[in-house]
């Protein structure tokens, strides 16, 4: 148990103890008004049973120049989290005020966060109940978001598809570039995991990759450690099942949603997800004057390399399928109207297209937005991945 004056000394906060008028009578809570933006190391956990429950008052308030905005009074039920901001986490700039109603006392108690009890408390922005090693209970909870590869809502509207004007260095076949109108869609925002796959094979739906090793690793896809790296040794009808899986409900984008997904919304015309700056193996993992990693990343390696809404991976790690058939003359043929393109109905040459180069591209126009690969549908390496998308 700590008391009120080591939080108020140790930790430089200005208490106050206000009365608040509750259905069952006055209590006393106490504010914690943080004076810096530093994060608030207070647990959510104020009876030290493990658990936020109903006879606990939590009050959640943002920091900001003084200014507290009260999101709850009360909590209701138990296992409750709340949030000074509407994302769902706790962040340092979020202030956590907690007490406990007995008979005029104020007592705390801050138990450290429990990774995979299902509770996002403080110090987690998130917590999924599964506590596999790794699976990322800290600050930046990356894993646990991995685990479930959120779909990330792309809006309706226009973006500039193909090479930029700027760009001097592009293939013939990413020209023209031309104005693309989509309706709304949803995309993963990582790229599908080897966990995430491997469910889908456990559910005798999707067929296992063809190899279980890697580049440089004699033991991935069944390997633990690497849960959270991209599914290899998948050609586009594997990845094609994977999405249309029940368990996933969708189907792999069209090549326009994922260059928009990519580049964001017109006018922008970038080279790549994260701008125009030359690509280095802190934004990519390829091939950059020497391998940057020389096999594939965890999914979310380079959060500074986000597209401009927020997906990941979209250079680079792996080349990843999407629905079009391959044909080159297509940006001179296939419109206008470029309204929801779905690609030619054919491809002259039999391959299917791919996006967003490898691990093992050697060249900064072959991890560009608008650049294209195109390939066997049945080819299956150690480069090749995808992600899925749903209307």
């Amino acid at each position: 148990m700590a008391t009120l004056s080591k939080f108020n000394s140790n930790l430089g906060y200005t208490v106050k103890i206000i009365r608040k008028y509750l259905a069952a009578g006055i209590i006393t809570c106490v504010l914690l008004i943080a004076a810096t933006s530093t994060a608030f190391a207070l647990c959510g956990d104020v009876s030290g049973d493990g658990q936020i429950l109903s006879n606990d008052v939590l009050m959640v308030a943002r920091a900001s120049i003084g200014t507290l905005t009260f999101i709850s009074d009360q909590i209701s039920r138990a296992d409750v989290t709340i949030s000074g901001t509407p994302d769902g986490r706790i962040l340092s700039n979020d202030l956590l005020m907690i007490a406990r109603a007995s008979l005029g006392m104020v007592t705390l108690s801050c138990n450290e966060a429990v990774c995979g009890n299902g509770v996002t408390e403080v110090g987690e922005q998130c917590d999924d109940g599964n506590a596999t090693s790794g699976d990322g209970c800290s600050a930046t909870c990356q894993n646990d978001a991995k685990d479930t590869n959120a779909w990330i809502t792309i809006p309706a509207g226009d973006f500039i598809m193909g090479c930029a004007d700027a760009n001097t260095e592009c293939n013939d076949f990413d020209k023209p570039k031309h104005t693309v109108s989509l309706s709304a869609y949803k995309i993963q925002k990582y790229e599908v995991t080897n966990a995430q796959y491997k469910a889908c094979v456990d559910a005798t739906v999707c067929t296992a990759p063809s190899d279980s090793t890697s580049y440089s690793r004699s033991s991935y896809y069944s390997n633990a450690a690497y849960n959270n790296y991209p599914v290899i040794y998948v050609d586009w009808n594997m990845a094609t099942t994977y999405c249309h899986w029940s368990g996933i409900g969708g189907r792999l984008p069209t090549e326009a949603e994922w260059e928009k997904a990519a580049r964001g919304p017109s006018p922008r015309e970038v080279y790549y997800p994260w701008g125009n700056n030359a690509p280095t193996c802190s934004l990519a993992n390829a091939f950059i004057e020497n391998l940057c990693v020389g096999d594939t990343s965890e999914v979310g390696s380079y959060p500074t390399a986000a597209s401009y809404y927020g997906i990941m991976d979209m250079a680079g790690n792996v080349r990843e399928w999407v629905n079009d058939w391959a044909d080159d003359t297509y940006y001179t043929t296939g419109g206008p109207p470029w309204n929801d393109p779905q690609g030619p109905m054919v491809s002259p040459i039999g391959c299917k297209i791919a996006r967003g180069g490898s691990w093992l591209e050697n060249a900064p126009t072959m991890l560009q937005v608008s650049a294209r690969f195109r390939d066997d549908r049945n080819i299956l390496v150690y480069d090749y991945g995808f992600r899925c998308a749903h209307n």
